[in-house]
């Protein structure tokens, strides 16, 4: 089975269960028969509903943005990646203050570590990303880049996590010594 039809599965199962235990559970409070083929009606039709609606979108922004094999790594909302680069904190920060995308993100920037934050919007929570750099011999910098969403129950990002570290990534990589 792939790895495509194996997300479409995961989400159709926690979109559709989650919804129709919160379903039972309100027929429980307000004192309603709990009806099985009611909830497994429930299951298939929202868990159905929202897998077609929101997993191409996903599938479709993934391959815009280069995947070109899916993988768990790839299709995960949480995305990392570890970059060597010459490349220094300061010069780093300059670099991730001129890139039209990363510089709408806030920043923090403590001794090793440098995260951004990105806004609440119509389409997305937030997402967190925290890149910590470790210095190794011979003047070369470790950079460990980790994007995640905000809310760690997100099972959908619209690829924007992907689009973080890739840029990330790109901005790291084209620095010249």
């Amino acid at each position: 089975m792939s790895e495509v039809t194996k997300f479409y599965i995961k989400v159709f199962l926690i979109f559709g269960v989650v919804f129709a235990l919160g379903t039972i559970l309100v027929d429980f409070v307000l004192g309603d028969p709990i009806n099985l083929y009611k909830s497994l009606f429930q299951v298939l039709f929202f868990g159905g509903f929202m897998t077609i609606v929101l997993v191409p979108g996903q599938i479709n922004t993934l391959r815009k943005l280069g995947v070109t094999e899916f993988t768990p790594d790839t299709l995960s909302v949480t995305q990392k990646r570890i970059i060597l680069s010459s490349l220094s904190q300061e010069e780093l920060v300059d670099r991730i203050q001129q890139n039209s995308h990363l510089s709408k993100m806030k920043m923090r920037i403590s001794n090793n570590e440098i995260h951004l934050i990105s806004r609440f919007s119509w389409h997305l929570w937030g997402e967190i990303v925290k890149i910590c750099i470790r210095t190794l011999e011979g003047g070369e910098n470790e950079f460990d880049i980790v994007s995640r969403p905000r809310q760690r129950f997100n099972l959908l990002d619209g690829g924007q996590n992907y689009k973080h570290v890739t840029v990330l990534e790109e901005v790291i990589r084209s620095y010249s010594s």
